[in-house]
């Protein structure tokens, strides 16, 4: 639980998680403002290049604030999944606000980001399930393999994708009518297109 914590480290990651037995939760106390600080460093040999860094699963919760300043490299590094379930959190990174190297989950909650680099990177799947996510600047905004978004309000600022997915993962759903496939195909976008067929002789 962090309660008006403020962490700063000079050398590695303010918060390090190296082994938990399922996951590890950071829950934030109703009415606090907590701050994690990592400093610039000289040289680039630190492993845990994030303010919070967990090899393990890690889960966010709470009502209170947090408040990530990272001066190194990434804001949030999760090396398993990654979820938010409620709180603020103001995150300014030299690189990724949120790095996750298998899926990021966001239930609910406040995120501004400033980043370097991208807002939100995940590896494999990005769900975004509610909340209110602001990306005040980024190079690429959202990046991840999957991205899934069923709720909330997404404001995003960047120099090049605000969304950045592979084309070939992206499904366009139709009923099929045959001149707009015909004029689809010749676009050669990439994409893959569900028909759907309402009838046995269509």
């Amino acid at each position: 639980v962090l309660n008006n914590a403020d962490i700063t480290s000079s050398d590695s990651a303010a918060i390090l998680v190296l082994e938990a037995k399922k996951k590890v939760v950071v829950a934030l106390a109703e009415n606090t403002t907590n701050t994690v600080t990592d400093n610039t460093r000289t040289t680039d040999t630190s492993k845990y290049k994030a303010v919070i860094y967990s090899k393990d699963d890690i889960v966010f919760n709470g009502t209170g604030t947090l408040v990530v300043n990272a001066n190194y490299y990434h804001g949030i590094k999760g090396n398993d999944d990654l979820k938010i379930i409620s709180g603020t959190y103001v995150i300014t990174s030299k690189q990724d606000g949120i790095n996750c190297n298998d899926s990021t989950l966001i239930k609910d909650g406040n995120i501004t980001i400033n980043a370097g680099d991208d807002g939100i990177h995940s590896d494999y799947a990005l769900v975004i399930d509610g909340g209110n996510i602001n990306i005040k600047q980024s190079y690429e905004g959202l990046e991840s393999l999957y991205i899934i978004i069923n709720d909330g309000n997404i404001d995003v600022t960047s120099s090049d994708d605000g969304l950045n997915i592979g084309m070939r993962h992206i499904t366009l759903s139709t009923c099929g009518l045959a001149p707009k496939i015909y004029e689809l195909a010749d676009l050669h976008l990439g994409i893959t297109l569900s028909v759907s067929l309402h009838a046995p002789n269509e």
